[in-house]
């Protein structure tokens, strides 16, 4: 992503903050309510950057590259995709060069540590801590990183 897709990715994700959760939502129902996926593939796809619907799908995307984060994740970016098992956790042995990665969650990375995501237990979409999500609970285990 160049900066200007990075401003762009962000800038259309935090218009929904506040928007509450619903899994499995679609494009037609964004205003109202919004799963995770949902919001990273709108806020990529303003940048002009095309990935799947769901998180297992996102985290497969050829045209990325995985990226090894530090323990205290200072090698990240902007823009940033970060997978996690979540509650539940979803794999296909074939999409990951039959590495068994359960893939629940996904959250785009802003910036000084934070994130953006939509998540259940926080009502919807929000900025929150990558430390405090990870802490809070952990389910969210980090799992893969991507970068666009």
């Amino acid at each position: 992503m160049t900066e200007s897709q990075k401003v762009t990715a962000v800038e259309t994700a935090k218009k929904y903050i506040g928007t509450p959760y619903e899994r499995g939502t679609e494009l037609e129902s964004a205003t109202k309510a919004i799963d995770c996926s949902l919001l990273t593939q709108l806020a990529y796809k303003s940048a002009g950057i095309e990935i799947g619907r769901s998180s297992i799908l996102q985290a497969s995307e050829k045209l990325g590259i995985e990226i090894i984060p530090n323990k205290d994740f200072s090698n990240l970016e902007i823009g940033d995709l970060i997978f996690s098992r979540s509650d539940r956790g979803f794999y296909y042995d074939e999409l990951f060069r039959y590495r068994k990665i359960y893939i629940g969650h996904v959250v785009m990375y802003i910036g000084n540590g934070k994130i953006i995501n939509s998540r259940k237990s926080k009502g919807g979409v929000v900025i929150e801590s990558l430390h405090e999500m990870i802490e809070e609970n952990p389910n969210y285990e980090i799992v893969l990183v991507k970068r666009f």
